[in-house]
């Protein structure tokens, strides 16, 4: 009787434990905040829910090639910012040029890179169309933006569009939160085990003055530089929100194929829409 009960009593407190887990689960979800015409599912906003609760979409129409034009204006591109007020300061002015206002999507890299898409970006991407592409490599990202009639962006055409006059976000000064942006997604403070990133313009509350969305969060965008090509904006990882400011970069070598990694084109003014 006495073996049953401390049986009892070790199960009851094992029952009490996962309740308790799932109630922090809960709550911790609970901060994710889906634009309007999304439906949540665990820790993703889907277009549509399968059964499974797995995110799957088809392709909305004039999306793929949505692009916002910049018109000139001198950026920096290293130098003063809310938390580095004595930076450096290094210009650039730059040429009119458009941007894509949403990161590259699944659909918008299988169609171009087919087989020769990673592992990882096929694995991401399998019925699930409208989600940001991640497993990019610079390459891949090369590809895909010249097949639209573009290419990568250069580090200072990227802060342009997120802002680089100054201000620490895309969205301006006040702080990442779960509703401006996908991040904080593996181990909070948005959610917790995603496995990769989220449908592209998610979140309501992280469009910059310009229109574009995602410039922080999600998957990483590869950028061009002067030297070796650099990632920006963080990811739906990054757990220290400072990895989301306009100024910040990571290292990567061009061949890795991470899910974090995706990308977003630039045009030259001219180019027309394919």
């Amino acid at each position: 009787m006495t073996d049953w009960s401390a049986s009892t009593r070790v199960l009851a407190a094992l029952l009490g434990l996962t309740v308790t887990l799932a109630a922090v689960v809960v709550r911790r979800d609970a901060h994710l905040t889906c634009r309007d015409g999304l439906r949540r599912s665990g820790p993703r906003c889907c277009v549509v829910v399968a059964p499974n609760g797995a995110c799957t979409s088809g392709v909305s129409p004039n999306q793929a090639h949505d692009r916002i034009h910049l018109s000139p204006r001198e950026t920096t591109l290293r130098g003063q910012s809310f938390e580095r007020p004595h930076a450096s300061t290094d210009s650039v002015q730059l040429a009119p040029f458009a941007l894509m206002r949403t990161e590259v999507r699944c659909a918008d890299a299988l169609a171009v890179l087919g087989s020769d898409a990673s592992l990882e970006t096929r694995n991401l991407c399998r019925d699930d169309a409208e989600r940001a592409a991640g497993g990019l490599r610079f390459s891949d990202a090369e590809r895909i933006c010249t097949s639209m009639g573009g290419r990568v962006p250069s580090e200072a055409e990227w802060q342009r569009a997120a802002g680089a006059g100054g201000t620490r976000y895309p969205w301006g000064e006040t702080g990442a939160t779960c509703r401006a942006a996908v991040w904080g997604m593996t181990r909070g403070p948005c959610a917790h085990a995603a496995d990769g990133p989220d449908t592209t313009n998610a979140r309501p509350g992280g469009k910059s003055p310009d229109g574009f969305v995602d410039l922080a969060g999600n998957v990483a965008e590869w950028v061009s530089t002067a030297g070796a090509p650099v990632l920006k904006g963080g990811d739906y990882t990054s757990i220290d929100a400072s990895e989301l400011r306009v100024f910040s970069r990571r290292k990567a070598t061009a061949s890795e194929a991470s899910d974090r990694n995706g990308a977003r084109c630039a045009f030259d003014q001219a180019s027309p829409v394919p």
